[in-house]
């Protein structure tokens, strides 16, 4: 992992994990990481998400021009660079001898592909090619699909990561571990979990925890047995967190549910006083 990060091409197998290469991993972090950008009206925009955001329309305005019709008679002026012969060349398929030229050239520590996969992952299988039989190729989805629906099985990674992600938020939101103990004193001092966004230079965990939340919540939900649930962020109601039926700001209120009762009866009052009326009816009737 940190030859990787590093970038280092030049050091022996064997080197010790020092000071020197923490600093070039945090080095190459520092300056690879975008702070603040200016949008077309010299306006400095801040945080990861509102950066993400001028990006894209920057770039769909960029590429969507106007429809009108292009005269393709000048594109005749134009030399042609590439003859016939160089054309159905570039076209051909790669030989045996070609592919792992390419293959086995390539830096082993570089990051991985789309598919997830670094070039160490082939070097270190073995992978050979031979020239006996044809080659066939095919995307990692469908390799991924089950043999009885024309895969040959493979677990799609990102499918895999998804789950452990969404495993990461169930167990930080059901269970009162030490590791879950310190990302709420460290990102959730006063607001609720629920209510918080990613912040730039956030930890990457808390980011996917984050990004991955609501999709989660959307399949949690709660009973009333030890009424030790939050009232406004849990779903004890079956119709999510009561935060999201309301027009006033309840970030940073972290009520429970056994405070809106009293020896096992709601209390009525307290609940008209904070509960639109239609779910005051609903609440009563449980």
């Amino acid at each position: 992992m940190l030859k990787q990060k590093t970038q280092l091409h030049w050091f022996q197998e064997g080197d010790a994990n020092t000071k020197y290469f923490h600093a070039l991993v945090r080095g190459r972090r520092r300056r690879l990481f975008i702070h603040q950008i200016h949008n077309e009206n010299e306006e400095c925009i801040q945080g990861e998400d509102n950066i993400a955001h001028a990006a894209r329309a920057h770039f769909q305005g960029f590429f969507i021009g106007q429809e009108e019709r292009v005269n393709e008679d000048i594109l005749q002026l134009i030399p042609r660079s590439v003859t016939q012969e160089q054309n159905q060349s570039l076209q051909a398929m790669p030989t045996i001898e070609e592919l792992k030229t390419v293959v086995f050239s390539m830096n082993p520590n570089s990051a991985a592909g789309p598919d997830g996969m670094g070039e160490s992952f082939f070097m270190s299988a073995g992978i050979s090619l031979r020239k006996e039989g044809n080659i066939h190729w095919a995307s990692w989805e469908s390799l991924s699909f089950p043999i009885d629906e024309g895969g040959i099985g493979f677990r799609n990674l990102n499918d895999v990561c998804k789950a452990l992600q969404f495993k990461q938020w169930w167990n930080f939101r059901t269970k009162n571990s030490l590791w879950g103990q310190y990302l709420r004193a460290k990102y959730c001092q006063r607001a609720n979990p629920i209510a918080k966004k990613f912040d730039s230079g956030q930890s990457l965990i808390w980011k996917y925890m984050m990004q991955n939340k609501h999709t989660m919540e959307s399949h949690i939900s709660w009973k009333l047995n030890s009424v030790s649930c939050q009232f406004w962020w849990d779903n004890w109601l079956a119709i999510g967190p009561l935060s999201h039926h309301i027009n006033i700001s309840v970030r940073f209120n972290n009520s429970s549910v056994s405070q809106f009762l009293i020896q096992g009866s709601w209390i009525e009052g307290m609940l008209r006083q904070h509960v639109p009326p239609h779910l005051v009816r609903k609440i009563l009737n449980l």
